[in-house]
């Protein structure tokens, strides 16, 4: 068996997935997000060197709305770092992939999970945008759904109705865990729980020694789950923040996991205990990819 079909069995057998497998280079599973469930591929190349992750939406693009749904993912393809959306025009296929040539390193099975996961997390992200496309004729100059799962100007200055207690989410964040120290604190006058960790998904750590730390915070309708501005901080000992290339990979990382960036502070609004895990991840993977920015531009 390839080394990269062992890593893939492996993965999928450690986190008790459902699979099939089609034949020695091909997988398939099925994923659920927030919004859809989703066929996902992943897809060994010919020459064993390189690996594609695809993940198909379950609805088609009609024959009369081909040109409206290109024109979103043409829009959506400009500003991405990482994959490609893919639109068939014979029968309204749309599908997301990811695709990594392995020639020089053997990945892990926590590098693969990681690919599967930022699948997951665009797909189910831009879907609504999608479906509202093809099924209520949304024009897209209204703009594209870039900011899902951000938060609002007022976050962490106003807090009205709270829809979960923060006893609830914090029995959430015990039961997740992916966590060194959680305690109750105070932020802005609002309740709050901070989390500090070494990270899963962080590929280095910067923030307090050896930990990352987020800040589950109380917000009008919810709660923020933000860095507080430590990924901003450390970004700023790095790089000029104004210059436009960076400007312009900074608005694409944050766009692509689905976190938002207001007042120096990464964030990612969340409304229930279900919807932590996801969000965490993402804020993570964001931060950890931020912050190995440093590498592309090295002297």
């Amino acid at each position: 068996m390839n080394c990269i079909a062992q890593t893939i069995e492996t993965l999928f057998k450690r986190e008790n997935w459902n699979f099939r497998t089609i034949d020695e280079r091909r997988y398939t599973l099925n994923f659920r997000g927030k919004n859809s469930s989703y066929n996902f591929f992943a897809v060994i190349g010919e020459t064993h060197n390189t690996l594609c992750i695809c993940a198909i939406l379950p609805i088609q693009a009609p024959a009369n709305k081909l040109d409206k749904v290109a024109e979103l993912l043409h829009r959506t393809n400009y500003g991405l770092l990482i994959g490609n959306w893919g639109l068939d025009f014979n029968d309204g296929e749309i599908n997301y992939k990811i695709c990594v040539d392995f020639h020089d390193f053997q990945p892990s099975p926590d590098y693969i999970d990681n690919m599967i996961n930022q699948v997951l997390v665009m797909v189910d992200h831009y879907f609504p945008d999608i479906g509202a496309v093809i099924f209520a004729d949304k024009y897209i100059g209204d703009g594209v759904n870039n900011n899902a799962g951000g938060f609002t100007d007022n976050s962490v200055e106003s807090v009205t109705n709270i829809t979960t207690d923060i006893n609830e989410m914090r029995k959430a964040i015990e039961e997740v865990g992916m966590y060194d120290t959680i305690n109750e604190e105070k932020v802005h006058d609002r309740r709050s729980i901070r989390i500090t960790t070494c990270g899963r998904y962080s590929r280095r750590a910067y923030a307090d020694g050896n930990k990352i730390i987020v800040d589950l915070v109380e917000n009008k309708g919810g709660y923020v789950l933000t860095d507080l501005g430590h990924a901003y901080e450390h970004l700023e000992n790095i790089f000029e923040m104004e210059e436009p290339d960076v400007v312009k990979n900074i608005t694409a990382a944050t766009r692509f996991f689905g976190v938002e960036l207001k007042q120096k502070m990464l964030g990612v609004e969340l409304h229930s205990p279900e919807e932590y895990r996801q969000c965490r991840i993402r804020l993570e993977r964001c931060i950890s990819f931020l912050d190995a920015m440093q590498i592309f531009y090295a002297t």
